[in-house]
């Protein structure tokens, strides 16, 4: 009888197992759904050091105007005394204190007077400054321009008076020329500065220090500041090929003996180094049918930047900030950024912190000739293995420029930024460094290169060269 009894009960097990496998194999998504719910392990999961991460999956950035034309430096000057805040917490306050244009140009008449800039900088006053000279219009998160008062005047400092009378100068400190202006209206005038002091209380205090033309600031005393350690992750090439061709067919060409791949057409060209990561896009345009220009057809900065950012919703994967570092002869350089500060690169490695951007003015369109860019970008920052770093004061800047025999006056600016090393573990890891970068010209030269003495030397060759 107890027998008989465990017959019905595997019996009637095998018949519910039975249906329950049935269902399974008949709907492959309820499946699915059971494995993905008790999966101890993800299978996209890979390790790197003591850090895990998901495997990457690669989206374009699109920059937007605003960011990329920031300030990159917030000076605040107070009883003779020079002081470092950290901008984008003072651009927070003023966000949170209003949505509005906080500024507004009242004369678009440009004034070249040395001696009345001096006296407005001698007062209190708040600076932003930027890395690069840029058009008035391109601010436009912070400056109202009113109708009737266009200009294609540059800027690469905006002054604020703490005087409480509402004036601002946007300036040009390279030409000692600036326009007149107001703060909005209809913004308190001590509710801004109240922001802006909210903003700034991290001050570092700076010296100032007169170089090519301009002035720069740099810290009072020594610094302590950490490296940044990151994985890295490489953009398929493939996520580029439609950007570039648009669809229309293509010749891939073998490593020649530089490593360097290419994909290429008639007019265009994708070309990848396998030994560096470094990709270029050439588009040939048709010389005959590029016009002269006369003044009327001169390309704007804002046209080249407008553009920039139509390009970079197909060529940007850079997750962080990116912002304008040099515009000449319609080729523009943006630079990466990580914590308000710009990337370099060791000298024996490209400039893994650059984007090249050179264009022609076909037709009164702006067409994009060359494009170079890394394909490597930064991944998953590995805190653990950050060091901290000293970062040299202005008075140890100046003793090493006595020590190679050279002056300030000798550089167009100088500025603090992260160098990218040149270790990478083939291109698993980069460890980001603090340092100081010299600016001739549209050449970068880094600290070590100064206590080396090969920047001494590179400055020799270099006016040797000038005055053949």
């Amino acid at each position: 009888m107890k027998k008989r009894f465990w017959i019905s009960v595997c019996l009637v097990l095998a018949i519910f197992i039975n249906i329950v496998f049935s269902y399974f194999l008949i709907n492959n998504q309820a499946f699915k759904t059971l494995y993905q719910k008790y999966s101890d392990f993800p299978k996209s999961d890979m390790q790197i050091g003591e850090v895990t991460i998901d495997q990457p999956y690669f989206q374009t950035h699109q920059l937007d105007l605003a960011g990329i034309v920031a300030p990159y430096q917030l000076i605040i000057k107070e009883a003779g005394k020079y002081y470092h805040a950290y901008q984008s917490q003072v651009i927070q306050e003023i966000h949170e204190l209003t949505d509005q244009t906080i500024l507004e140009l009242t004369n678009n008449q440009p004034q070249i007077d040395p001696i009345k800039l001096d006296e407005i900088m001698s007062k209190n006053h708040i600076q932003f400054i930027y890395l690069t000279k840029l058009s008035l219009s391109l601010l436009e998160d912070m400056v109202e321009i009113p109708e009737g008062l266009s200009t294609q005047f540059k800027v690469n400092r905006i002054i604020l008076p703490k005087d409480q009378t509402g004036r601002v100068y946007f300036v040009d400190s390279i030409n000692k020329s600036f326009l007149e202006g107001r703060i909005n209206p209809s913004i308190n005038n001590k509710k801004l500065f109240s922001a802006i002091e909210s903003g700034s209380q991290d001050r570092i205090e700076m010296l100032e220090y007169d170089i090519n033309r301009d002035t720069v600031y740099l810290p009072k005393e020594s610094l302590a500041s950490p490296s940044q350690v990151y994985s890295l992750e490489k953009v398929p090439e493939n996520n580029f090929i439609d950007p570039v061709f648009e669809g229309a067919n293509f010749d891939i060409t073998q490593p020649d003996l530089n490593n360097v791949r290419s994909y290429h057409t008639y007019n265009s060209s994708l070309m990848i180094d396998d030994d560096t990561n470094i990709m270029t896009v050439t588009h040939h345009n048709n010389q005959n049918n590029l016009r002269l220009r006369n003044e009327e057809d001169l390309v704007t900065q804002r046209d080249l930047l407008l553009k920039s950012l139509e390009l970079s919703e197909r060529f940007n994967y850079w997750g962080k900030d990116i912002r304008v570092f040099s515009d000449h002869n319609n080729q523009l350089i943006f630079r990466r950024f990580l914590a308000g500060m710009p990337i370099f690169s060791d000298p024996t490695l490209p400039d893994y912190g650059a984007s090249k951007l050179n264009f022609v003015s076909q037709y009164n369109q702006l067409k994009l000739e060359k494009l170079q860019m890394p394909l490597i970008v930064l991944g998953v920052n590995i805190t653990d293995l950050s060091s901290p770093q000293l970062v040299e004061s202005g008075a140890e800047i100046k003793e090493l420029l006595e020590e190679q025999n050279l002056k300030f006056s000798k550089f167009n600016q100088i500025i603090l930024g992260f160098e990218w090393q040149k270790d990478m573990e083939n291109f698993k890891k980069v460890n980001l460094v603090p340092k100081w970068f010299f600016v001739v010209g549209t050449q970068v030269y880094s600290i070590d290169q100064l206590k080396d003495g090969s920047l001494r030397i590179m400055l020799q060759q270099r006016d040797a060269r000038t005055n053949a």
